[in-house]
C-alpha cells in the first residue's frame, strides 16, 4: 500500500434498532485496520470506499454511514503514523 497523502474518514450514526448491524460494522472496521478516533469515527490513510460500499449494502446501513476523503487530518498522533507506517 502506498499512501497518496489523503485520509479517509468513516463516520456513522446507526440507529439502535440496527444494533447488530452496527456492532458487526464496527468489528469489520477494526478488522480492516481502520483507526478509531471516536466511538463512531474511524480513519485510514488507504482507499476504502469499495469496502465501505459493500459493507453498507450487505448490512443495509447506507443512510447511516458517511465516508469522507480529506487532504489533511490536522494533528496526527505519532503512534497512528507508526501504526500505518507513514513518514
Amino acid at each position: 500500500k502506498r499512501w497518496d497523502r489523503r485520509w479517509r474518514l468513516v463516520m456513522f450514526d446507526i440507529q439502535e434498532r440496527h444494533r447488530v448491524a452496527r456492532q458487526i460494522f464496527q468489528r469489520k472496521l477494526r478488522s480492516l485496520e481502520l483507526h478509531p478516533l471516536q466511538r463512531s469515527v474511524y480513519v485510514t490513510p488507504y482507499p476504502c470506499a469499495d469496502a465501505m460500499d459493500l459493507l453498507c449494502e450487505v448490512y443495509g446501513i447506507r443512510p447511516f454511514v458517511h465516508c469522507l476523503e480529506l487532504s489533511s487530518l490536522g494533528y496526527v498522533d505519532p503512534a497512528m503514523r507508526t501504526r500505518f507506517r507513514l513518514p
